[in-house]
């Protein structure tokens, strides 16, 4: 069980380290059902370069996908049958909030005789450009700034929504991903309403059950513990019993598994430094 709660400290920290980055969130989603090896390639390099300078969540209010299309192309009949025309990759963006998006392409001018060839061409040129980088960032923060950078009324009528039901997760989910733009001085005060209410629904749903998984003596449940604490905001009604609970774990850390006691802190620091922006970066809801 160790090996349990390494990995949720382990977590905590990395999580903990992306917090201070003041990095525009998106979604990036994978092609799925690939036709060509070519195409996991260029999966995996897309991923690795958007994450570099965006930090990636699926709960973000930005999506983007992409995938390789060979519409365009056309076969040249002869003695020796070629494929020719216009191979893309097609990117589409999303604003998850109306679902409004917009699409571009990467385009390039590939003659060959199979498909794996193209695709296989059509990525690696796409790669090995790497202004095309440079392209598809621009792009993402373009279609932010427009989206979102020029749309507080929206974020408020969203999180006003998200209010009315009570759904106060996904009121934090928005306010969250627009931290990043000019409105975040504008929904400022609505954020410190949105998370005093949070605070008190999870200390009333959650601190109870947190207690009696610490003081249960079994790993696997204090893990539990440990994934809820960290759901608690800082400035919430049972922030002091959360320190009390996390030092409690700690103790027990120290006893069992020395190299997590210190990991423990973060979470106490946490609490103690009322550091909202800390924790936010911990929780993307």
């Amino acid at each position: 069980m160790n090996r349990n709660l390494t990995f949720i400290f382990v977590s905590l920290l990395s999580c903990l380290k992306v917090a201070y980055a003041q990095q525009v969130i998106i979604d990036a989603n994978r092609s799925s059902n690939h036709q060509y090896y070519a195409e996991i390639k260029l999966d995996n390099y897309i991923q690795s370069e958007l994450s570099k300078e965006f930090k990636l969540s699926a709960n973000s209010l930005i999506g983007i996908s992409w995938k390789v299309d060979l519409s365009k192309v056309v076969m040249l009949e002869g003695i020796n049958t070629q494929l020719s025309g216009g191979s893309r990759i097609a990117f589409r963006l999303v604003n998850k909030l109306d679902n409004s998006d917009s699409t571009f392409f990467y385009t390039k001018n590939i003659k060959t005789s199979s498909k794996n060839e193209l695709v296989e061409l059509l990525v690696n040129n796409y790669i090995d450009d790497k202004t095309n980088l440079i392209t598809l960032n621009k792009a993402i923060s373009s279609f932010f700034n427009s989206r979102f950078g020029k749309s507080c009324d929206t974020g408020i009528q969203k999180v006003t929504s998200e209010l009315g039901k009570e759904n106060f997760s996904g009121a934090l989910q928005i306010l969250n991903f627009y931290r990043e733009s000019p409105c975040q001085a504008k929904l400022s005060e609505l954020r410190t309403h949105v998370l005093a209410k949070y605070g008190e629904r999870v200390c009333e749903n959650d601190m109870q059950k947190i207690k009696i998984l610490a003081n249960s003596g079994i790993e696997y449940q204090m893990v539990k513990a440990v994934d809820m604490l960290y759901k608690i905001p800082p400035k919430s009604p049972c922030s002091e019993e959360a320190i009390k609970v996390s030092k409690e774990i700690g103790e027990y850390m120290l006893k069992k598994s020395p190299g997590n006691s210190e990991k423990i802190k973060v979470l106490i620091k946490i609490y103690t430094d009322q550091d909202l922006n800390s924790w936010n970066g911990l929780n993307m809801f």
